[in-house]
């Protein structure tokens, strides 16, 4: 009897932290939704409000964007260049207590101002998530280019 109270326990241990893991994946998709919609709409606001104060953000080609704020300006940056459309697709959620890391693809096509034939881009990424306070945030970001470099 005790030997299976032992398994029982065990089980529903296994089974809390698969369900929160769960519900952690289900967080992030909903905030990468989220940022999808703030690339769609050109609101910077929304596209930082995943972000940390303290986040970093690393674009190729570019110094990295210290702090929530030096964030924003740079997608205020790319916004301001037309319009644009951003499918992220998540290949994984992996968690580990208040850490959660997500790794996926984008795609992004971008009209650019004055133009009639839009740009199209593709690419890889990865996020580091902190649970502070009990809301995830992105802490460090850093994607780049399938594409080869413009010559």
């Amino acid at each position: 009897m005790k030997r299976t109270f032992v398994v029982f326990a065990i089980v529903l241990c296994l089974a809390g932290t698969a369900l929160a893991d769960n519900d952690v994946e289900k967080n992030i998709r909903q905030m990468a939704e989220m940022f999808e919609a703030g690339v769609k709409a050109a609101n910077a606001d929304q596209m930082a409000s995943i972000y940390a104060d303290d986040a970093i953000l690393m674009p190729p080609n570019v110094p990295a964007m210290n702090g929530r704020a030096a964030i924003k300006e740079f997608w205020k940056g790319m916004l301001a260049m037309g319009k644009a459309e951003l499918d992220l697709m998540i290949d994984e959620v992996s968690v580990s207590g208040d850490v959660a890391i997500e790794r996926g693809r984008w795609a992004l096509t971008l009209l650019p101002n004055g133009a009639t034939t839009p740009v199209n881009d593709k690419g890889k990424y990865l996020i580091v998530w902190r649970n502070r306070g009990g809301k995830w945030q992105a802490v460090n970001d850093i994607y780049n280019s399938d594409l080869a470099p413009m010559k």
